[in-house]
């Protein structure tokens, strides 16, 4: 194996240099990929691959990071920067993703995995962090023209959105906080940056789960 090669690695002994909490299970396995990575399209964080209905396609973390065909592994460490072309999507469960230095992505839609950025993360659309299976961690600034909590153990040392929202504060004065959002209306205060063809906050949070932009075509140049 050259010294340019992915290797794989227990987690603890990534424990320090990107900072993994203790509770973490200690011999998951990480690939870890020299370097920057990039991909092009979407980046699938699941247990289970993408199953080939998605539209656009997408790709999973294993093979995008060039795991070793039969290798098991529960995560990759990636020592550059992670540059993806679309979104990238946890929902439910999922891998350990570790940046040593810079995201940048369409998207970013955080669920049941542990993600965590050292550096900072570029959005050009939406950061959603949805589910209380997962965390994400962005040691740097995050910056993205929305980001939304929606359930979900989020971190950045220091956001540069012009909008944020937390469907936990309550927005909608008839919402309680294990209602689903099925049918309530789009809160007034995104309105200027949500694209027009939302009509209600689930169709909002659908898109976003499956990886499609809902900011406005350039509103973060406009911002």
């Amino acid at each position: 194996m050259s010294p340019s090669s992915p290797r794989i690695v227990a987690l603890a002994d990534l424990a320090d240099a990107y900072r993994v909490p203790d509770y973490m299970p200690a011999d998951w396995r990480i690939l870890v990929v020299p370097g920057d990575l990039s991909v092009d399209g979407d980046l699938q964080l699941e247990w289970d691959r993408p199953d080939g209905n998605a539209n656009p396609s997408r790709h999973d973390w294993r093979d995008a990071a060039g795991c070793p065909p039969g290798e098991g592994i529960d995560g990759v460490a990636i020592e550059g920067s992670l540059h993806v072309g679309g979104a990238i999507i946890s929902q439910w469960a999922g891998p350990v993703l570790l940046v040593r230095e810079h995201l940048r992505a369409r998207s970013l839609i955080a669920g049941g995995a542990f993600i965590r950025i050292r550096g900072d993360a570029d959005v050009t659309d939406t950061v959603l962090g949805h589910t209380n299976h997962g965390e994400l961690y962005i040691d740097g600034t995050a910056t993205a023209p929305l980001l939304i909590w929606d359930d979900h153990f989020f971190n950045a040392a220091t956001i540069n959105a012009p909008y944020t929202f937390d469907t936990r504060a309550a927005a909608w004065d008839d919402w309680q906080y294990d209602d689903d959002l099925d049918g309530y209306p789009l809160p007034e205060q995104l309105k200027p940056v949500l694209r027009e063809e939302f009509g209600c906050w689930d169709e909002v949070m659908d898109a976003l789960r499956a990886g499609k932009e809902v900011v406005k075509p350039n509103f973060s140049r406009q911002a």
